[in-house]
């Protein structure tokens, strides 16, 4: 009797149980798929926290996911000595305008601006949690094609 009473509770969870509506990449990121970028160029953080290394320690380390992802990521380094010899170290002035002429002087598919939120380093268990924001932006059509 009590393998018929569990067997029964048994269905009853699993009618019960509903699949998730889970969305596809394709859909829920269309701008990159319909784009398909190669190369991505990234630039320097912009950096809203307080610990003024924020932006050289997170630029430094940077390219190496988007490169495990199959992307070509402008070296960081020597894109950063590019722009500070033309006075465009700093990201402000480009998030708004135009990436087209970057596209062109770079060769790049899309560039990327990251935002340092929050920098935060706990002496306890020498952790560091970061809060920062992407935004990927096509050189071609100038949409985003990413943001998170």
């Amino acid at each position: 009797m009590r393998k018929i009473l569990y067997f029964a509770l048994l269905v009853a969870l699993l009618a019960s149980c509903k699949p998730a509506n889970l969305m596809t990449k394709s859909v829920t990121y269309k701008n990159m798929y319909s784009e398909k970028p190669l190369s991505i160029l990234a630039l320097p953080p912009i950096n809203r926290s307080t610990k003024v290394e924020a932006k050289e320690l997170f630029y430094s380390s940077l390219a190496v996911p988007f490169t495990l992802q199959g992307y070509y990521v402008m070296p960081p380094l020597l894109s950063m000595e590019i722009l500070k010899e033309e006075s465009a170290y700093d990201s402000e002035m480009f998030i708004n305008g135009s990436m087209k002429k970057v596209g062109e002087l770079f060769g790049v598919d899309a560039v990327l601006f990251t935002t340092i939120h929050q920098w935060t380093k706990t002496a306890i268990a020498s952790q560091i949690n970061v809060k920062i924001e992407y935004l990927l932006k096509s050189t071609k059509t100038d949409e985003i094609l990413f943001n998170r």
